[in-house]
């Protein structure tokens, strides 16, 4: 009798290990499931880096310079933005807003445009902005209510949740996590780290 509950013990422990590395994998595969319009670098590229990031996190945006010198010595990696937005609601607001922009074919132009400016967008100068970018306001602001925007989002939150992610920025290469921390920003070292990790998984 006691080999036999040990026996299902067992047979149990290791269905929910089992369980938790799918759950995992599941959560990382997501963060790369997005349209080509969410990132740069070649569609067709075997290396891929995925950041999480908030337009609202100041970390973010110190890092922004340093991913662009990598796009620039690296144009055969692909780098997916996925938006984690921790910061409240305008953190939220301009998520939606690239998001929106991605529908029209704008996200890097937009994508660029809040990772360069330290103050949030206020409602009345979405307007402004959309037509600078050269976007259809009217179209823009329903698809920042879109259920297509706000499942892009929420995927990205459940995967953060399963994988630990509760920092900004985080970048994903190769199954492995590289995540900013208080004391320190990622440095270009670091970034060529994660681009190696990236070369090595080749997707």
């Amino acid at each position: 009798m006691l080999l036999r509950i040990l026996s299902v013990a067992i047979i149990l422990a290791g269905g929910l290990y089992g369980y938790r590395v799918w759950n995992v994998q599941h959560a990382m595969d997501s963060l790369y499931d997005v349209p080509d319009s969410q990132g740069e670098g070649p569609k067709d590229a075997h290396a891929v880096i995925v950041e999480i990031l908030d337009y609202r996190c100041s970390a973010c945006r110190d890092t922004f310079p340093l991913v662009q010198e990598i796009v620039k010595r690296h144009p055969d990696v692909k780098i997916i933005y996925r938006h984690l937005p921790i910061f409240g609601p305008p953190s939220i607001s301009e998520a939606r807003m690239a998001l929106a922009a991605a529908r029209q074919g704008k996200f890097l132009s937009m994508h660029r445009r809040l990772m360069t400016r330290t103050e949030p967008v206020a409602t009345e100068e979405m307007k402004t902005i959309a037509q600078e970018e050269g976007l259809d306001y009217n179209r823009m602001m329903k698809d920042m209510d879109s259920p297509e925007v706000a499942a892009n989002m929420i995927k990205v939150v459940k995967a953060a949740e399963v994988l630990g992610i509760g920092v900004t920025p985080t970048f994903i290469a190769g199954g492995v996590i590289f995540a900013a921390t208080a004391e320190s920003l990622p440095s270009l070292d670091d970034l060529e780290q994660v681009v190696r990790q990236a070369q090595k998984e080749k997707r």
